[in-house]
């Protein structure tokens, strides 16, 4: 049934719009990069890319809720009318727990490849902090998809309140959930931040990359202003009329936190946008070896450092006799180039049967250490 004097709910949906068109655009601009500029495609991307279905999914269960009278007061519809839009309402706890998990999980997958596969930090506290969050945050997130989907049992008593079966009390978990997600949001915002300040990079890369990072903060706040909307609510009484208001805060939640997630890949299109901020990894030429910035370490060629496909990459790494990259075999952007550089040999040396791959993210020019 399709209620033509709506405006709470078709205005809750027009701003779910609004907010998914956002988010999967930056995802899929994302996508377009790792796959067409970069050539590469990781466990991140596919987590995002399942968290962007999954919160495309929650819109048009919004949409069918509202056709259903999301957004009505209580009193305007019959008791038949008011047991509609369960089922659509159940099948979008499922997805905003799923969507949200995903991010998170895929969030972690970068920040493992970037501070410890790239072994620009202190790989072993790095390790163990993404570890001891990852842990914490899969472990409640099965948690609470399996409680979503056994909230009545059996499960259809959720929109036949007739049937026999029990249910829990949905308004408790819907803040415990709510709880959890703004202290996983402030984890995972503030887990990169003490090793960016580590990364030894010039000044003004190393302001645009914590800028970038810092941009989940927003998905912090929306996390807060969701919860709060939930806690305004739960005396009320006309929970359908209110739903609305807490559907567009889900939405937005789900979708800011995609574009946070997003927006540090993003480093090829924003180096077109501001090349001056975030400039190219692309080296001159050089006449010489590279010369080492710590005595203990032997010295690396040129060649032996490469990006990794955040940035710019090559696939084919010809050098001069003299060590440099010469002017036309310069790096090309789209490839990565995953090369094994070993401690052990002499002076200039790669040992290729070495485990250590280094590959460093987001094409950034790194000395060597």
């Amino acid at each position: 049934m399709r209620f033509l004097h709506n405006p709470t709910g078709d205005e809750a949906v027009r701003i779910c719009i609004g907010f998914t068109v956002a988010g999967n655009l930056i995802v899929l601009l994302r996508l377009y990069c790792r796959i067409f500029l970069l050539r590469f495609i990781g466990m991140e991307d596919i987590f995002i890319t399942i968290a962007m279905l999954c919160s495309t999914a929650f819109t048009v269960l919004t949409k069918l809720q509202a056709n259903d009278g999301l957004g009505m007061h209580e009193w305007e519809l019959t008791e038949k009318e008011l047991l509609k839009p369960l089922k659509a309402l159940y099948a979008s706890f499922l997805c905003y727990s799923t969507a949200l998990t995903f991010t998170k999980v895929s969030l972690l997958f970068q920040y493992y490849r970037i501070f410890v596969l790239s072994g620009a930090v202190d790989t072993k506290r790095t390790r163990r902090t993404i570890w001891i969050v990852g842990t914490f945050i899969v472990t409640f997130s099965i948690q609470s998809i399996v409680v979503t989907v056994f909230i009545c049992v059996p499960v259809n008593k959720f929109w036949i309140p007739s049937l026999p079966g029990v249910c829990i009390n949905l308004r408790p978990w819907a803040f415990i959930s709510a709880l959890f997600h703004v202290f996983t949001d402030f984890s995972l915002f503030v887990l990169p931040l003490p090793e960016l300040r580590h990364l030894n990079l010039p000044r003004r890369q190393k302001i645009a990359l914590l800028f970038l990072f810092a941009c989940g903060f927003f998905a912090c706040i929306t996390s807060i202003i969701r919860l709060y909307t939930l806690y305004e609510i739960s005396s009320h009484k006309d929970m359908l009329h209110d739903n609305a208001r807490v559907a567009t805060w889900t939405v937005g939640e789900m979708n800011i936190s995609l574009i946070c997630a997003s927006l540090p890949l993003l480093r090829p299109v924003l180096c077109y946008i501001a090349p001056d901020l975030l400039p190219s990894s692309t080296r001159p030429r050089r006449e010489g070896p590279t010369e080492i910035s710590r005595p203990t370490r032997p010295t690396a060629t040129t060649d032996q450092w490469m990006s990794h496909p955040e940035l710019e990459s090559a696939n084919d790494h010809n050098t001069n006799q003299t060590g440099g990259i010469a002017s036309d075999n310069l790096p090309p952007m789209g490839k990565c180039w995953v090369s094994e550089r070993s401690m052990e040999g002499g002076e200039g040396s790669v040992n290729h049967n070495s485990s250590m791959k280094f590959c460093t993210e987001w094409g950034l020019e790194k000395d060597p250490p």
